[in-house]
């Protein structure tokens, strides 16, 4: 029998086409594969997310509730002024009223000032002088019994202290009327209310006991501190005016300084009075009964959703970079045994 001679089209002889290689990227991030990824593994994933709600839990137990106290107040001129006291706390104004007037402007005003000294320094000596604010604010380091400040302890705040000696800031200090400000600026929210000039003051803490009556106190104070700048102008001004009235000799250019006078000195009456200067305070503070935040079962939602999508990429961290070596060496291995 003689040997068949190799044909190209002999069936036989001829070996099977080879598939072609897969690409060594193909099915890098197909979304099958990943499922069956996270499922197979999907300890791992709930372990991460009963972790993140484990730690949830021990923060907001740490941080506790925070209260918010607000009062809403508006610029006082003198129709809105009788108009709030004809209305009562209706609020029923016109339209064209300066009480819903725009907040602000090309010159600042009294209502501007009112604003800015909120939370100013002069305003956090004087609370801090007359109320010892800052024992009610930073309540936790203050001891009742001995009347003095307690130093903060704990592993947290000795490694915060030790941090702070090495790029030397300095050590910690007994709250005072600069912390009151810093207080102040971080938890004192000035917002509008609805249009116009109408401002809603809110400050916000941890003890709902005494926020109602920082806010009244920061209220009173800022308003006497505006009066008695104004009073101390107005002083001035009249000092002034009669020592020109006494220097001048023509009639018109006294006539000029007396009605400058009166005009000063009517003002100097008017704000001769325990109300309010440049604000009106529409809506009192009042103690919050009901904490404002944080919600926790937003939180814990949010942590353990989280914790289960850092689960799921650190498993799939782990088993792409394994699918992409499997695939390379799948796609060089019929190359290999072609070479062989």
């Amino acid at each position: 029998m003689g040997i068949e001679k190799f044909q190209p089209g002999n069936p036989i002889l001829t070996p099977p086409p080879r598939p072609p290689a897969e690409p060594a990227g193909s099915g890098r991030f197909r979304l099958d594969l990943m499922i069956k990824d996270l499922l197979r593994n999907w300890y791992l994933v709930l372990g991460a997310g009963l972790a993140a709600l484990l730690l949830a839990s021990f923060v907001i137990a740490g941080l506790g509730p925070t209260y918010t106290a607000s009062m809403i107040v508006t610029p006082s001129t003198e129709g809105a002024l009788n108009k709030v006291q004809f209305y009562g706390n209706s609020y029923s104004f016109a339209d064209d009223d300066p009480i819903l007037g725009r907040f602000g402007g090309s010159k600042p005003n009294n209502f501007d000032h009112f604003i800015v000294l909120l939370n100013s320094n002069r305003i956090a000596e004087v609370l801090e002088e007359r109320y010892g604010v800052s024992r009610l604010l930073f309540g936790n380091l203050w001891d009742q019994e001995s009347q003095s400040w307690r130093k903060p302890d704990g592993l947290a705040f000795r490694v915060k202290a030790f941090v702070r000696g090495l790029f030397g800031y300095p050590e910690w200090k007994a709250p005072r009327a600069k912390n009151v400000r810093q207080y102040l600026r971080k938890h004192l929210d000035v917002s509008p209310v609805s249009r116009g000039a109408m401002r809603s003051v809110s400050l916000s803490g941890k003890d709902p006991e005494h926020l109602a009556s920082i806010l009244t106190w920061l209220f009173e104070n800022t308003s006497a501190l505006l009066r008695d700048e104004r009073n101390a102008a107005l002083r001035n001004n009249i000092a002034y005016l009669q020592d020109r009235l006494g220097q001048a000799r023509i009639d018109i250019y006294r006539e000029s300084l007396i009605s400058l006078l009166a005009d000063q000195e009517r003002q100097l009456m008017l704000s001769q009075t325990d109300q309010p200067f440049g604000v009106v305070l529409l809506e009192p503070p009042v103690k919050p009964d009901a904490p404002s935040g944080p919600d926790p079962l937003l939180l814990l939602f949010a942590a353990g959703l989280a914790g289960l999508c850092l689960g799921g990429l650190l498993v799939l961290s782990v088993t792409l970079p394994r699918r992409r070596s499997s695939l390379a060496l799948k796609a060089a291995r019929p190359v290999m045994d072609g070479d062989a």
